[in-house]
This record gives C-alpha cells, structure tokens and sequence, in this order.
C-alpha cells in the first residue's frame, strides 16, 4: 500500500521540523493572533462563509477562517487612509455638536446630531465593504483588516453616543423621557432629510 507523504511547508518542513525550529521569542512582544468571519450570498442566495486553506504548519492544508498576527507596524493603505479621514471629520464634528448642545441645552445644535449620526452610520458600513474589496484584490492585509473593523465599530458607537446625549437635550425640553419616540419623530420631518443629504455631501467618500 502506497504511504502518504507527509505534509512540508513552503520551507520544505515536515511539522516535526516546523516546531524544531520555531522560536517564539524572535516575535515581538505583546503578540496578538485574531480572526476574522466573512459572510456573502453566492449567485443562489445561499449564506457562504469565506474561509482559507493554511499553507504553513500546523494542520497545514486544512481549511480555516481567515486570521494571523497583528504586526506592531501594521498599516492601512493610501485609500484606507483617505477614507478614514473623512470619517474622523465627521467623528470631530459629531462630538463638538452634542457637547456643545449639551452645555447650551440648545436645541439647534441637538437637532444636528441625529443626520450626522446616520450619515457616519452609511460611513463606516461603506467603509467595511471597501476594505472586503481591497482585501480581495490583494491591496489590503487581513491583519489591518482587523484593527480596521475595530476601529469602525468603535467610533460608530462613539457616534451613537453623541446621537442619545443630543436626543435627551430634545427630550428634556419637550419634558419627556423618550429617546426613542423624539427620534422618530425627528426622522419624519422635511429638515432631517435636507440636513442628512447636506452632511452626505460634505462627508462624501473619494
């Protein structure tokens, strides 16, 4: 009966030979390992999961979810960059109009707020799908992948943040307690649209 050959790595390594050599401390330190779940809809409309064969030991050939080490020097790409300044401009001015509005209780400036919020909502779900493209064409690691989706998460919430302190300014001077009923009613209104449509222009991806 004819033997299997054992698995080898682009080095030639049998696993073995792999951990024979491997040093952990020529890593720098903290070292940090994530992973990532992709999910599509193929040409039928079935969910599909993205997944990657490994190409180094172990369980080299087996098939996994995308991930590895989060190098200490790990950077975006020019285009990345790009866009996360138009995100943060839109982060910086979000965060001035609720504190302002709060310390003011203005109500001008706490009807800003909700627009701009779901204009940076529109943002970073954009900006999540351009990294998946980037990815798959080859000019985006999945290592900064993963700082990237953190850092998107992170400063959506900070801007739903902003959104719930601006909605208790309106509700305080309409002497209510319902955030939730205040921006629905705010939705509704002409001014919501003219103004998301205006921070939509400012906020344009390029």
């Amino acid at each position: 009966m004819e033997t299997k050959a054992e698995p080898r790595n682009e080095k030639g390594q049998t696993l073995a030979e792999f951990l024979a050599a491997y040093d952990e401390n020529k890593y720098r330190r903290p070292s940090v390992t994530v992973d990532m779940v992709v999910f599509t809809l193929n040409e039928r409309g079935e969910l599909c999961v993205m997944l990657i064969r490994r190409r180094n030991h172990p369980f080299i050939g087996r098939w996994a979810l995308p991930g590895g080490f989060v190098e200490m020097d790990e950077e975006f790409s020019a285009a990345a960059a790009r866009e996360y300044d138009v995100l943060a401009a839109a982060i910086g001015e979000i965060l001035d109009l609720s504190l302002r509005s709060f310390e003011r209780q203005d109500v001008a400036l706490a009807e800003l707020v909700e627009p701009l919020e779901q204009v940076v909502d529109d943002l970073k779900n954009e900006l999540r799908t351009r990294h998946i493209l980037r990815m798959k064409k080859g000019e985006c690691s999945i290592e900064a992948g993963f700082v990237w989706s953190d850092l998107l998460t992170d400063l959506e919430r900070a801007s739903d943040h902003c959104s719930n302190i601006a909605l208790c300014v309106l509700d305080m001077k309409k002497h209510t307690l319902s955030a939730h009923e205040t921006q629905h009613e705010r939705e509704d209104v002409p001014e919501f649209s003219d103004q998301y449509r205006r921070y939509s222009e400012k906020y344009a991806l390029p």
